[in-house]
Formats: structure tokens, C-alpha cells, sequence
């Protein structure tokens, strides 16, 4: 997400304004615009070396269109100088003010941040940038640049500000279960406390930091409780929890170090001072205590596991408003199969502090009993809530059978026709949405006909509800129909948008020149949206009518290019990603490798363009090193992409690095149906590591794979390859 203008861009302004005062470069560093050294003859040049002379002409041909004034090509250049030679610390001296005099704060931070990642020489500096990045969500990237802070600092009179960093830090690695540095960090904070004077601190100071660190004595007793020292972590909870109405959760957390101890009689002590107390702090926790301590009681988990039921059962009595014990209960009902009883409280829960996990354990219920009616009911408070069944899912799962959805729509069709207007408030909408769930296409009219009529909800809310569900499943035609009423009757802004999802649908349902109509309409109606303005030439792209939407986008890109404002930026980015798309489906890859070299000049990190690239050279044999690198990256920034790991394992591949890219290979194709291209990448790298029949193997399943994608020239392709492999 876009950082607000508000929230720390002064501050940007002046971090990276610091670093272009501060940054040192050494001084046996070739400076670009120094007289180069005597040109030595030589066979030929590797990798690094292409590389650098690249950035030299990269860096040539800024500074001369720096002098004409065309401060953004140049500050391209620059930044494309940059990228080729990381080691020419003077290039940034040119890429950050620059940026800056464009108005372009966030990018000339991102450059401020790359040279602190590769020159950390100035703690203040980063631990801004840190902050910055914290600001983005990039704890990832943010934590090193803490870590350097601190290793600048080690030799350092200890201070507030040191203090500090150690307890972000602490915080962050307890964050991301680094348990172990996690502690380390809080060891120097402990002492701190423990020792102020001797590390600067008044005791003002250690107010403030108590002050601003919530319950930092619990946050680092939990890091102490993970790492393993449950002595320390006792200790650190005692110190936080001091007030009497405190002494609950206190109890709450010496039974986890018990626990942890293996004191079970302890620890269910101290969990009883918690349950008597009849407080709901900390959720559902304590109850999934008590089933840790009653294991530790008796082994057998049929034995325990009644214990604990009949445990919850007593509590609920006791404490019948208990809102999470009620869930814990409901939860442990359900697991022992006595639905009718989970039943009943997760529907006094969906009435009184309804949360996803309601709705979704009611409609696994559901399924379970094959009970329409408890769909029904469900679906119909969920449309009425949230205008929508999508909370009804977890995970991406069906809902349900087609056979109870279908049960569920007819008794709601029974209801309505039995009760007329008196029935329960959007139960034809979700009936309609039910419908489409089961493919009901006659089903989904009438419902919707009916919740148009009984007024269930806005109008516009029940078309958009429903047109999305029909687009999401497939049904094009439909879809387009329910956007084109909803036009009829809204206003402008509300057109718009419909207007978006009509070209979508009709898209899809291959009415291209009608999709076209219906996105240049909305984009007529909203100009000040990008997503709008895009649309027509997305169609074009989707219609495979390249030519054509490459001019779209190229015309897209003009417009948003001259405007500096992030939100534009970003804007011309995507543009660029498209037309890489489509230069790529042209086999225009050398016009592909420049516009996502483009997105990387301005967003370096950028995970997809990284990714694209680093693949386009690696399936080319080009920059196979620089390949390597930005798969690297981009697999770093994002680990569970499947393509990512294909492309790092295809760049490893390229490099003769065969061990390498069967283990990337075989962790992008651990799902259920791995991709017809990832498994013949697979089957190359186990032929060249040489397991000859797990490559047959292999590329069997990836001809079986290109076969259901309908791919006859990817499968020719591969047959050829076993049929080649088994003649040897």
C-alpha cells in the first residue's frame, strides 16, 4: 500500500537529503567522471566485467542528458548505471538529489536505502531508513539495517537511543520467532534497566521508554518463554504484571512457564487463579493451555481430550458470558462429533459476537449433517451483515456440496413462497447466491428477481453481489447482464464501476468490441481513475490484439509518466509490466527486457520485474550471473511463489549448477498440480544431475500436465525429449 503523504515524508525528505551529505566513498574508489586508467588489451570480458563497462556508457549518457536538462532520463540513467556496478558508491551521489528535485521522495529513499544496505557507514541514517521501511511493511529489509545500526554502535557510551534500538530490534526478531536473537537483544535492554546510570539513562528517560514500549517487560518475557529460559521469562512477567486487576493474566502466563517446565501441577494451579477470575484477556489461549497441561496429566488423548470438554462444560456454567471460552467449547464440541451441541453455541455466538470462525465452523457443520436449513440460516445472516457468502469459506474451499446447496435454494424458494414479504430480511439474496454456487442459473434469476422486489438490501449492492459471484464462476453472459441492469438504473459514479466489471465479463464471454465499448464508457465517466483508464487497453491485451494494446498502453504511459506523484508512478510501473507481457507473447524480448529494466531503474526490488528478467536471460543464456542474482531476490522477498523457484532453479540450471536446480525445482512443483513447464524444467535438471529415470518420470508428468492444458506443441515437444532419452 501507498505510505500517506502525512506520515513520514518530511522526514523522508530530510533522511535521504542526510545520506547524500554523509555517505563516504573510498578513496581508492574509481570515481565515475575521473580520467579512466590506460585501456590494457584483452581476450575477452566476463560477466562483471560487460557489466561494468555497461555502466559507464549507463553513466556517460545521464550526465549528458543531465546537462540538457532531462533531469528523469537521466536520473534512468543513473539509476541503470547503478544497478550494472553496485560497486561505483559515486553513482548515488548523482540518483538521490536528482529524485529528490524531481519530487520523487519514496524513490530517492529507495535509493538511499540500497546504498545503506551496501555502505552502512552512519548508524542515525540507518535506523531512519528502518523506520522508513517499517512504515512500508518491510520489516524484512528494515531488521539488517537495525543490526547495522547496533554493530556501528557496539563501541559506542551506551544511551537512550541505543536502548531503544535493542528493544525494536527484540521485537522485531520475536516477530519473525528468531527466538534466539530475539533474547540477545533484550539481554542489553535487561541490563539496561537493570544498570541505568552505567548506560546513560536518567530515570526520566527510563519512564518514557516504559512509556512508549507497551508492556515491554511481557514482551520480552514471551521471547524468554520461546527461546527456552522459562526462569527469565517468569521473572519478565512478574515485572509487568504488578497491579491486582493484572494478576489474572499474571496467573495466565506463570501456568505457560510451568508448562514449559514440565510442572503440570503448577501450571494448573496457576490456570485455575485465571479461570476463577472469570476474565477473557487473553482468548482462547487458556483453554488451549488446558489441553497442553491435561496431556501432560494423562497421555492418552481420547482420556484428555473428554477431560477437557468436561472442564469447558463446568467453566461455561460458571461463566456462561465468556465469549471465548465459548468458542473453545464449541470447537471442542465439534471435534468430539457431538454436533448438535457445538450447533446451538456457535449459533448463540453468530447472534451475540459473530467472528469468521462462526460463520465457518456452522457451514462445516452444515456439510457435515447435511443440514440445508443451518445453511441457509448462516448464508443469510452472513448476506445481511456483509452483503456477501464469501466469510462462509476458509481457505479457498468449496462451500459445499452441489446437492445441499441446491436443497438449501429450494427451501428457501419454499419460504418465500409460503411467507411472502413477512420472511427473514436477504434471504432471497443469499438464496440467489447459493444458487450460483450450485450453477443454478434459473434459481439465481428468480432469487434475484425476488430480492429486488422485497427491497433486501441497496440495489446496487445486491447486482454487484451477485454479478461477481456468477463472473467468478464462469458464467460470462449472465454476469454482463445483472452490470448492464445495475447501469440502467445508477448513477454516474456508481456506473463507473459497473461499467469496469461489465467489460470484464463480456470479455471473457468473447464480446470483445462490446467490452471495449463498456470500458471506454467507464473510463468517460471517472478520468481520475487509473484502474478505468486501463481498462480498454486490458481487453485489447486479453483479446490478444497486441499491436493495438501496445499503442493503448504506450499512449497510458505517456500521460501517467509526466506525473511525478507516487500513486502516478506506480501507476506507470504496472503499464510497464503489461507491455513486457506483451512483448514476451510477441517474442519481442529484447523491447520485453527493456521495459522491465525500466520498472527496475525506479523500483529495484521490485519482486515480479526481478523475477521476469532474471528468467527471460536465464531461458536465453544471457546475464546468467545477474539472473541468478535477482532470482535470488525475488525468491528471498517472496519464498512460496512457485514461479519465483522456478526461475531461480531454471537460472542455477543455466549455470551448470544442476544439484542446485533440482532442489529449487522440486519445491516449486510439492503442490498437487504442479505446472507443465516447472515439471519439465524438473525433468532437464534431473537428466543433466544424472537421474535419468526420475527425468522420465518427470516429464511424463509434465507431458500429462501440458496435455490437460491443451498445450499439443508443449507436449510434441516433451514426447520428443523421452523418446530421445530412451533411444540412448
Amino acid at each position: 500500500m501507498p505510505v500517506t503523504e502525512s506520515c513520514g515524508y518530511r522526514w523522508l525528505l530530510i533522511a535521504s537529503s542526510f545520506w547524500v551529505a554523509h555517505q563516504s566513498v573510498s578513496s581508492a574508489q574509481f570515481e565515475f567522471g575521473d580520467t579512466p586508467p590506460p585501456l590494457q588489451p584483452r581476450t575477452s570480458a566476463n560477466e562483471s566485467e560487460r557489466d561494468r563497462q555497461a555502466a559507464a556508457t549507463y553513466y556517460a549518457h545521464a550526465r549528458l542528458l543531465e546537462l540538457q536538462d532531462n533531469r528523469a532520463d537521466a536520473l534512468r540513467r543513473y539509476q541503470r548505471a547503478w544497478r550494472y556496478d553496485k560497486e561505483a558508491a559515486s553513482i548515488l551521489k548523482h540518483i538521490v538529489p536528482l529524485a529528490q528535485s524531481l519530487d520523487r521522495p519514496h524513490e530517492a529513499a529507495r535509493y538511499a536505502i540500497l546504498a545503506a544496505e551496501r555502505f552502512p557507514d552512519n548508524a542515525d541514517l540507518l535506523v531512519r531508513l528502518g523506520l522508513y521501511l517499517v512504515e512500508q511493511g518491510d520489516t524484512r529489509r528494515a531488521i539488517p539495517l537495525f543490526e547495522k545500526a547496533r554493530e556501528l554502535r557496539k563501541d559506542d557510551p551506551p544511551d537512550s537511543k541505543l536502548v531503544s534500538l535493542h528493544t525494536e530490534l527484540g521485537r522485531f526478531h520475536l516477530a519473525r520467532e528468531d527466538f534466539a536473537r530475539a533474547v540477545e537483544r533484550f539481554a542489553y535492554v535487561r541490563e539496561a534497566l537493570d544498570e541505568p546510570k552505567e548506560h546513560g539513562l536518567e530515570e526520566s528517560t527510563i519512564e518514557r521508554l516504559l512509556a512508549q514500549q507497551i508492556q515491554l517487560f511481557a514482551v520480552m518475557g514471551e521471547a524468554y518463554l520461546r527461546a527456552g529460559d522459562a526462569d527469565t521469562a517468569a521473572t519478565l512477567f512478574q515485572k509487568e504484571y504488578t497491579e491486582q486487576r493484572e494478576q489474572a493474566v499474571l496467573s495466565f502466563h506463570l501456568a505457560r512457564v510451568a508448562k514449559a517446565r514440565g510442572e503440570a501441577k503448577t501450571a494448573e494451579e496457576h490456570l485455575e487463579a485465571y479461570f476463577a477470575a472469570k476474565q477473557s484477556y487473553e482468548g482462547t489461549s487458556p483453554y488451549d493451555l488446558l489441553a497442553a497441561i491435561t496431556l501432560l496429566k494423562q497421555p492418552d488423548p481420547a482420556i484428555a481430550a473428554q477431560a477437557v470438554l468436561e472442564k469447558l462444560q463446568k467453566l461455561h456454567t460458571e461463566d456462561p458470558d465468556n465469549t471465548a471460552l465459548r468458542y473453545s467449547l464449541a470447537q471442542r464440541l465439534s471435534e468430539q462429533e457431538r454436533h448438535p451441541e457445538a450447533r446451538d453455541h456457535y449459533l448463540e455466538l453468530l447472534e451475540s459476537s459473530a467472528t469468521a470462525v462462526a460463520y465457518q465452523r456452522l457451514t462445516e457443520l452444515s456439510a457435515r449433517t447435511a443440514d440445508a436449513d443451518l445453511l441457509l440460516r448462516v448464508a443469510t445472516k452472513a448476506t445481511k451483515e456483509t452483503s456477501s457468502i464469501d466469510i462462509l469459506q476458509a481457505n479457498g474451499e468449496p462451500l459445499a456440496r452441489k446437492e445441499l446447496l441446491a436443497a438449501a435454494v429450494k427451501l428457501a424458494q419454499q419460504r418465500l413462497a409460503d411467507e411472502g414479504t413477512a420472511t427473514d430480511a436477504s434471504l432471497a439474496t443469499a438464496a440467489a447466491l447459493l444458487a450460483v454456487e450450485c450453477d443454478d442459473l434459473d434459481a439465481t434469476r428468480s432469487m434475484l428477481a425476488a430480492s429486488l422486489t422485497r427491497q433486501e438490501l441497496a440495489a446496487d449492492t445486491v447486482r454487484e453481489a451477485i454479478g461477481l459471484s456468477l463472473f467468478t464462476r464462469g458464467h460470462y453472459a449472465f454476469a454482463a447482464e445483472v452490470f448492464q441492469a445495475a447501469i440502467r438504473e445508477e448513477t454516474d459514479a456508481e456506473r463507473a464501476q459497473f461499467y469496469y466489471y461489465l467489460s470484464g465479463a463480456l470479455e471473457m464471454a468473447g464480446q470483445t468490441n462490446e467490452a471495449l465499448q463498456a470500458a471506454e464508457e467507464g473510463a468517460k465517466l471517472r478520468q481520475d481513475v487509473a484502474i478505468l483508464q486501463m481498462r480498454a487497453a486490458w481487453v485489447l491485451y486479453h483479446a490478444k490484439r497486441h499491436e493495438q494494446a501496445h499503442n493503448r498502453y504506450l499512449a497510458l504511459l505517456k500521460r501517467y509518466d509526466a506525473d511525478n506523484a507516487l500513486a502516478s508512478r506506480e501507476t506507470a510501473r504496472d503499464i510497464r509490466y503489461l507491455l513486457a507481457n506483451i512483448c514476451t507473447s510477441r517474442n519481442l524480448f529484447r523491447e520485453a527486457e527493456e521495459w522491465l529494466e525500466q520498472i527496475l531503474d525506479e523500483f529495484p526490488h521490485n519482486s515480479s520485474a526481478l523475477n521476469d528478467l532474471g528468467y527471460l536471460w536465464a531461458d536465453r543464456g544471457e546475464h546468467l550471473e545477474r539472473a541468478l542474482r535477482m532470482t535470488e531476490i525475488a525468491v528471498d522477498a517472496e519464498p512460496d511463489s512457485i514461479a519465483y523457484r522456478d526461475s531461480l532453479g531454471w537460472a542455477y540450471y543455466r549455470l551448470g549448477r544442476f544439484r542446485d536446480a533440482v532442489r529449487e525445482l522440486e519445491h516449486a512443483t510439492q503442490g498437487s498440480a504442479p505446472d507443465g513447464v516447472i515439471l519439465d524444467h524438473l525433468g532437464d535438471a534431473y537428466r543433466s544431475a544424472g537421474s535419468v529415470e526420475r527425468a522420465l518420470e518427470t516429464w511424463q508428468r509434465a507431458r500429462r500436465a501440458f496435455s490437460e492444458a491443451k498445450d499439443a506443441d508443449a507436449v510434441q515437444r516433451v514426447t520428443l525429449k523421452i523418446e530421445k532419452q530412451l533411444l540412448q
